[in-house]
């Protein structure tokens, strides 16, 4: 057996797999107190579990607020130890949910009120850029759509509204495409790690100064694991444990835990590779550690002879780049400069503790972390993010315990009878009321001066104290008062209150909800850049479907639009559930006139609460209409008025008698000249009579055309009058 196994079995590892693997911190001293002299450890590692601890008791914190704020969303209100307490005294353990109408009103506002995301070019005037955009936007939105990001993102703005953090994973994923497809995924908020007091709204990551790191703990399968990290399965197998405090290994064919195998190895220190990370753990499945950083790297920004563009390197690929241009194209850099530039980075660790990954350059070199998160609001004294469902767990607990109050006091008073004394009735009497006492229109039969001696007494009815009901409904309605969201703003008022004031409660309520709305806009922006970042990637001229499902198309994904820089705009929508059917009725008031005055666009359907087929279909009978009406044009055809449109033999053969009736009329004057002077002077009158009738014809019917559009305008203002 090789040397250096201590004597141990026939395939465990020994001592010198360490020698080809990257050195790893364990966070322990040795006998003396600190790190042996033979044990080195990598900076990179030691930084990362310095960080981690030193954030742990926040992350900690935030976790614990997170998962009561989940616990009273879902309608878990009472801790497992009052829950079990209640049971076993065979107490009421009901409880009410007032909180999550008020949660899904917010996040339904963001579901059906979805701003655009556009790319604009920097320059109105530049034609070209501007359709670029167009089309990069058109990529955005297949991004979108493949990925299924707005589902997605809708997820991570309700965790925002209950727990105050949504997070969103955004990438490529080549497991089912294989030159790349559109990734977008909604990520549990407890998975992630950030520095200790980090209060930027969505930490920063849309302005030049954003957390230093960010870091997400996964549990992930060994036998994935193994496959994605091949070189370090020896430690992803033997991760696989039971648990962090047992030495037993995870079999990977499914076949259970192995047997462990006992050997003693007295003068040496061991143990196990899974300790580390939480304490509990997963059979079969190991602790992977996502590590993203930023470092500040010197280097050179220079302008490259060969590629013609401006670039960035470090300082050792500067120095390969120049050697290689000098060798092969004998061409120098000479226009360079001396400068630090900000390099994100992306590194795996197993346990916290082994490096499975070098730290690489992530794709994303202009937009950094590959994670996008929106906030909610922060607490000063604690340290951590919360959500709007914060304001709601004081009333709504002691909503429920009022409740639970009420339905003890009503289960443990007597639920009506009697009261009576043995002689007041015989036993076939007290068998005729037990049985018929309680039936409609029923007679029982006592004995005498049983009634007149009360002997017999109906129980009393049960009476509740004063104040609790009252106190229940106090904290029910609290919750308005709390959150500023009244029944009206959730369209539930049963008052007769005027549409104008109404309307004004509803926008002074939504602007309770701005904040919300300010970090989801920052979100969306730095959400299109980030998939402008992988579009870039993805570009290498494979064919996608863009457009709707009635009016898609195929188009190649070319790097063209990817070469220069947008601005990314969000299509300004009030948030308001109600705007669409604002829109919709503005436009049906002006529609009528637009399409008497040929001034229709049929962009204005998009905002018209019309089924999407049929607002397609509209679109394709105005686009054909036009397309005709410029060939009639084209073709000299005019398209007439309410009548048939006149084809071009007809307009031909009107020329011809246009034509033939001017040589009859110059004929006509000149037999004129050649008559007596009286009979000219009949003849000038006839013609000036005859055009003074013509005249009179066509004002009579423009004065009929000009009535019937005043009429037309008329009925429309007072049908919009009406509702």
């Amino acid at each position: 057996m090789a040397g250096g196994t201590l004597g141990l079995p026939q395939g465990l590892p020994s001592e010198s797999i360490l020698d080809t693997t990257r050195a790893f911190e364990v966070g322990e001293v040795g006998i003396s107190g600190s790190p042996g002299p033979q044990v080195s450890y990598d900076p990179f590692i030691r930084w990362v579990s310095t960080e981690m601890v030193r954030a742990e008791p926040h992350i900690m914190l935030q976790r614990e607020q997170m998962r009561e704020a989940w616990r009273f969303n879902d309608g878990h209100q009472l801790s497992d130890e009052d829950l079990r307490n209640l049971r076993n005294q065979r107490r009421p353990d009901t409880a009410l949910n007032e909180i999550q109408k008020f949660i899904k009103f917010a996040a339904g506002i963001e579901r059906r009120t979805q701003q655009a995301l556009l790319f604009a070019a920097f320059t109105q005037e530049d034609t070209q850029r501007q359709v670029l955009g167009e089309l990069l936007t058109k990529y955005y939105e297949y991004f979108a759509k493949e990925s299924r990001m707005q589902w997605e993102r809708s997820r991570a703005f309700e965790s925002k509204l209950v727990c105050g953090l949504g997070f969103m994973d955004i990438g490529i994923s080549r497991k089912l495409d294989p030159q790349g497809g559109p990734r977008a995924s909604f990520c549990d908020a407890s998975q992630f790690w950030w520095p200790e007091g980090t209060s930027k709204e969505n930490f920063g990551l849309d302005t030049p100064s954003p957390v230093k790191w960010l870091a997400r703990e996964t549990w992930m399968d060994v036998d994935e694991a193994v496959s994605k990290w091949p070189d370090q399965a020896i430690f992803l197998r033997a991760a696989g444990g039971t648990s962090g405090s047992d030495n037993l290994q995870w079999s990977s064919q499914g076949k259970g835990p192995r047997n462990p195998i006992n050997y003693v190895v007295p003068w040496i220190m061991t143990e196990p590779v899974n300790k580390g990370g939480t304490d509990q753990g997963k059979p079969g499945k190991c602790q992977i550690l996502e590590w993203q950083h930023y470092e500040d790297q010197p280097g050179y920004y220079f302008f490259d002879p060969v590629q013609r563009d401006d670039t960035w390197l470090n300082n050792s690929d500067f120095r390969k780049l120049r050697m290689r241009y000098r060798a092969l194209f004998k061409q120098e850099i000479t226009d360079y400069d001396k400068q630090e530039h900000r390099v994100f980075q992306r590194a795996f660790l197993l346990n916290r503790r082994i490096l499975l990954e070098e730290p690489k350059p992530l794709k994303t070199r202009d937009e950094g972390y590959t994670w996008n998160v929106m906030t909610g609001s922060w607490d000063r004294h604690d340290k951590v993010w919360f959500g709007i469902l914060r304001g709601f767990i004081a009333p709504q607990r002691y909503a429920n315990s009022m409740f639970r109050q009420t339905l003890e006091i009503l289960g443990a008073s007597a639920k009506g009878g009697y009261l009576a004394q043995t002689d007041a009735m015989t036993p076939a009497q007290k068998r005729d009321i037990e049985d018929t006492g309680a039936r409609p229109g029923s007679s029982n039969f006592v004995l005498p001066g049983a009634i007149s001696g009360n002997k017999i007494l109906p129980k009393p009815i049960p009476v509740l104290p004063q104040g609790t009901m009252e106190v229940l409904t106090f904290c029910i309605d609290v919750m308005e008062k709390i959150s500023g969201l009244s029944m009206s703003l959730l369209g539930q008022d049963q008052s007769n209150t005027p549409g104008v004031s109404l309307r004004r409660r509803l926008t002074a309520g939504m602007v309770l909800l701005a904040a919300e709305f300010d970090a989801l806009s920052r979100f969306r922006q730095r959400e299109g850049r980030l998939v402008y970042e992988f579009m870039r990637l993805m570009a290498d001229d494979r064919l996608i479907r863009i457009g709707g499902a009635f009016d898609s198309q195929m188009v190649q994904l070319s790097k063209e639009p990817f070469a220069i820089k947008y601005d990314v705009v969000l299509d300004e929508i009030d948030q308001d559930p109600n705007q669409r059917q604002y829109y919709t009725d503005q436009i049906l008031q002006i529609a009528p006139i637009l399409v008497r005055t040929g001034n229709f666009v049929p962009e204005l359907l998009d905002y018209v609460n019309l089924p999407a087929q049929f607002r397609e279909k509209l679109k394709q009978s105005i686009m054909q209409s036009e397309q005709q009406k410029m060939q009639m044009a084209m073709q000299g055809i005019s398209p007439g008025g309410r009548g048939k449109p006149r084809g071009l033999e007809e307009i031909k053969a009107d020329t011809q008698l246009k034509q033939a009736r001017s040589i009859e009329h110059l004929a006509k004057a000149s037999a004129t000249l050649q008559k007596p002077q009286n009979d000219r002077l009949r003849t000038v009158f006839d013609i000036q009579r005859g055009q003074r009738e013509l005249q009179q014809g066509e004002r009579g019917l423009n004065l009929e055309l000009l009535g019937r559009l005043f009429d037309a305008l008329k009925t429309n203002r007072d049908g919009a009058a009406k509702p």
